[in-house]
């Protein structure tokens, strides 16, 4: 007995053909760098979207003080998440240079 899906090439079209083949080591390193790319780029964009905001908010605030000084905790909060954001790939950078590897392409020995 022939089940449906049996004999169908079922393929995810929003996935490039090559993501989930190969060896565990290579599915683990695209991983990582994924992981770590998609991290930065959330945070990038959180961080837009804070300072856009955070200036709005001030903007609209006018002479109420309460809020004006909501707005400005929140353009703070955003400006520490930029420095925040900065070191983190300062050091990445930092330890691929001192180290001679990149973290944000990682690369695993292969064992003989």
């Amino acid at each position: 007995m022939k089940l449906l899906a049996q004999g169908l090439d079922i393929t995810n079209p929003a996935l490039l053909p090559a993501v989930g083949t190969g060896d565990g080591r290579t599915i683990l390193q695209t991983f990582l760098t994924n992981f770590i790319t998609i991290g930065f780029g959330i945070g990038a964009i959180v961080l837009v979207f804070m300072l856009i905001s955070g200036g709005i908010k001030f903007i609209a605030a006018g002479s109420d003080k309460d809020a004006v000084q909501h707005a400005s905790k929140q353009l703070t909060h955003a400006l520490i998440g930029i420095v925040i954001l900065l070191s983190v790939y300062a050091i990445v950078a930092l330890i691929g240079g001192v180290f001679g590897i990149n973290i944000l392409q990682v690369n695993f020995p292969v064992i003989q």
